[in-house]
């Protein structure tokens, strides 16, 4: 896998954030504050993320998230809320993903 970086400006909506969905006009600007995520490969069997502006960051083990998907009564991986592990089971689960791509 190659390491790779994609960024995004940020916006605001001033007008018609809802508009939009009914075809109707909005007024909105980019901010030159983004948003970057950097992929990368790395030996560790575990999904980290990394908030450098907060000095935040997070790491769970691939394995306790894969679990998650096979058994509902799994343990919840420190830091990560039953509302967000459901998400993770139903992601995990379906057929489209699959325990291969964990």
């Amino acid at each position: 896998m190659k390491n790779f970086t994609v960024t995004a400006p940020g916006k605001v909506i001033l007008f018609g954030e809802h508009a939009v969905v009914y075809n109707r006009s909005a007024i909105a600007v980019s901010l030159n504050l983004r948003t970057t995520i950097r992929v990368s490969e790395h030996h560790e069997p575990n999904l980290s993320i990394t908030f450098n502006n907060l000095n935040l960051h997070r790491a769970w083990d691939l394995n306790d998230i894969a679990a998650l998907g096979l058994s509902g009564d799994a343990k919840i991986p420190k830091d990560l809320d039953e509302v967000r592990a459901q998400v993770i089971r139903s992601f995990v689960s379906s057929p489209e993903i699959g325990r291969a791509h964990v």
